[in-house]
């Protein structure tokens, strides 16, 4: 099965995106692709067009989800997860879903880290 590639919003901190780098994930950090303050829609748009699952700690993409057509949305909302546990949360998914089965799916990623 095809894996999973990610890009991870600027509300996901930096020592994530290095954990699931050094795990040997494709992911990149829409900041230092498009900069800071991205409009939501736009993102998701932007992601979409590149086929990359979109991680967030932004519940406003939960609302977005059923409104605009996205390669899927990884929410989290546990602000003490550990840069492991969200490793564990993402190996998960990415082991569950194919990119054709995550499209328009929205996973919330608390309830893959136990």
């Amino acid at each position: 099965m095809a894996r999973l590639e990610f890009c991870t919003d600027e509300n996901v901190p930096r020592a994530f995106v290095s954990a699931l780098e050094s795990n040997g994930f494709d992911v990149v950090h829409a900041t230092e692709e498009r900069g800071e303050d991205t409009v939501d829609e736009s993102l998701l748009q932007w992601v979409a067009s590149d086929d990359r699952v979109l991680v967030t700690n932004d519940r406003d993409f939960a609302d977005l989800h059923t409104e605009h057509d996205h390669a899927g949305i990884a929410v989290y909302s546990n602000q003490s997860l550990t840069p492991g546990e969200f490793v564990t949360a993402i190996r998960r998914v990415d082991r569950q879903l194919s990119p054709e089965s995550a499209r328009n799916e929205l996973v919330w990623l608390d309830s893959w880290t136990q």
